[in-house]
């Protein structure tokens, strides 16, 4: 006996959700990497309190923003606008992973061999009865859309660094290898 069709979709639903979560907290990891990467490149060590599991991600995307901005030379504008729209949809992503995280959903069986939707609602505290909630029906394609953002701007973030490293400016020398400096 199979389940029923209305729990396989709410199982893809929350398989992508997952993935959703997952992509968005591996994004995190190398921003947090590059934190500590960049500090130490010029010349610092970064703050231990950034990385402590119930600060938020937006908080570690504004100081690498900083770094980044310290760090890359400003002369160049192609280098400040390709940080600056990396850093502008790597916050669209995060807002969005957080707003889905937090939504209530609904789930639109297909109909007629079309694609399964969910509803999001955006979560409300102190709900006013008398104000219509706008929701929206997402795809799992276009779910699925959201989720390599993550993997797009987790793989961009790398190439960014690298293609304008003759660009960065260290404030101090950089470290060796064993993260002394000279």
């Amino acid at each position: 006996m199979s389940a029923p069709a209305s729990l396989q979709y709410e199982d893809a639903f929350y398989w992508y959700l997952g993935r959703l979560t997952q992509a968005a907290a591996a994004l995190d990891a190398v921003v947090s990497m590059a934190i500590q990467w960049l500090e130490k490149y010029n010349g610092r060590e970064a703050d231990a309190s950034l990385f402590k599991p119930n600060v938020p991600f937006a908080h570690r995307l504004t100081k690498l923003s900083e770094i980044t901005k310290e760090t890359f030379s400003h002369d160049q504008p192609e280098v400040s606008r390709d940080f600056s729209d990396w850093f502008e949809r790597a916050n669209k992503a995060r807002a969005l992973r957080n707003n889905y995280v937090h939504a209530r959903w609904g789930l639109r069986l297909p109909r007629d061999g079309a694609e399964p939707d969910v509803e999001y609602i955006p979560l409300q505290l102190g709900i006013d009865p008398t104000v219509t909630e706008a929701t929206t029906w997402i795809t799992f394609s276009e779910f699925n859309q959201y989720i390599e953002e993550f993997r797009r701007l987790h793989v961009e973030l790398n190439k960014l660094y690298d293609r304008h490293s003759a660009a960065a400016r260290p404030a101090a020398p950089p470290p060796t290898r064993r993260g002394k400096t000279p």
